[in-house]
Parts: structure tokens; C-alpha cells; sequence
């Protein structure tokens, strides 16, 4: 795997990928194997979405369409946690 590699400071993660993967899974697995924040990205960020997501401890949940400004705040968040 990339990360094991490339041992990235934070990563931004879809909760939906392409052909119905779950990022949430490669959210989790980014976070338990190599301690990696994560940052989730999603369209659809409702009360349930975000329960699902809070279980990866992630740094920060940015909704679809994101502005700039959310785009800079989780990474902010992500930095500071190093």
C-alpha cells in the first residue's frame, strides 16, 4: 500500500468510491495500520453519515460541493495535530 511507503501527514477520504467501495473502510484502515488522519470528504453528510464517520476519528468532515475555505480549515486541523 501506498501509505506504508509514503507515510502521508493526513489523507482525504470520498465515504463513497467508485463502485460502491466504502472510503470509510480505507479511512479506517489508514487510521489503524498506519496511524494516518484522515480527513472525509462526502456529499451527503447527514446526522447518520457522520455517526458512521466518527468511529475513524477523523480530523475534520468536509461536505460536497466544499469551498476553498473548508478545504484549508481540515487541513489546518490536520497540521495541528502533528
Amino acid at each position: 500500500m501506498l501509505a506504508r511507503e509514503e507515510r502521508p501527514d493526513f489523507a482525504f477520504v470520498d465515504m463513497r468510491l467508485r463502485n460502491g467501495t466504502s472510503g470509510l473502510e480505507v479511512a479506517r484502515h489508514l487510521r489503524e495500520e498506519y496511524d494516518v488522519p484522515v480527513i472525509i470528504v462526502s456529499a451527503n453528510l447527514d446526522a447518520r453519515a457522520k455517526q458512521e464517520a466518527a468511529a475513524f476519528r477523523p480530523i475534520a468532515l468536509v461536505g460536497k460541493p466544499f469551498r476553498p475555505e473548508a478545504i484549508i480549515a481540515a487541513i489546518g486541523l490536520a497540521v495541528a495535530q502533528d
